[in-house]
């Protein structure tokens, strides 16, 4: 997790003592700097919450292994209102597939401004703006892919293509693989 990481922030990972939001979750993992500003002028900054279980290996091995169990990716802008984000909560009952959030940054300021609106107005349509969008499971690797292909972060490490491959090339974990 560490090592993808590097693709995009300087920022260490570190367990959070508080915890996760997950009765299941053994431990939490947030970033040293969060969020974490992400380079080449795009504006954005990266939160990266990972809960995670500590289970059994298969039957017959005598170790543990650490595996996700919840997840939370927001992107933010440096006022840190939320544009969007990829969550995964299972213990959340209502809302326990993945899925992606609209923020009220998802909206231009100069729109808002256009509007009269206060910056920190949510111009979404309101089922819009509590919606829980399906995604399918999104690891770690592909909200940093994102980053640096659509949104024009700039990658700080010169393998960063062999780090995240591209969505859809069969070699992105998903959040039930084992955290390395």
């Amino acid at each position: 997790m560490q090592h993808t990481l590097t693709c995009v922030t300087p920022a260490v990972v570190v367990s959070d003592p508080r915890g996760g939001p997950n009765p299941r979750t053994a431990g939490y993992l947030t970033l040293s700097t969060y969020p974490a500003r992400l380079g080449g002028g795009v504006g954005l900054s990266l939160g990266v919450g990972i809960g995670y279980a500590v289970v059994p290996r298969p039957v017959g091995a005598k170790t543990w292994e650490a595996e996700v169990s919840s997840y939370s990716y927001p992107f933010l802008l440096p006022d840190l209102r939320e544009s969007f984000a990829y969550h995964w909560h299972p213990h959340v009952a209502e809302v326990a597939y993945p899925h992606l959030h609209l923020g009220p940054a998802a909206v231009q300021s100069g729109v808002l401004e256009r509007a009269g609106l206060s910056a920190l107005a949510n111009a979404l349509r309101s089922d819009v703006a509590g919606a829980h969008f399906p995604t399918g499971p999104v690891a770690l690797e592909t909200v940093l892919w994102l980053a640096i292909t659509q949104f024009g972060a700039e990658p700080l490490r010169p393998d960063w293509r062999r780090l995240l491959p591209a969505p859809g090339s069969g070699s992105f974990t998903t959040p039930s693989t084992p955290l390395s």
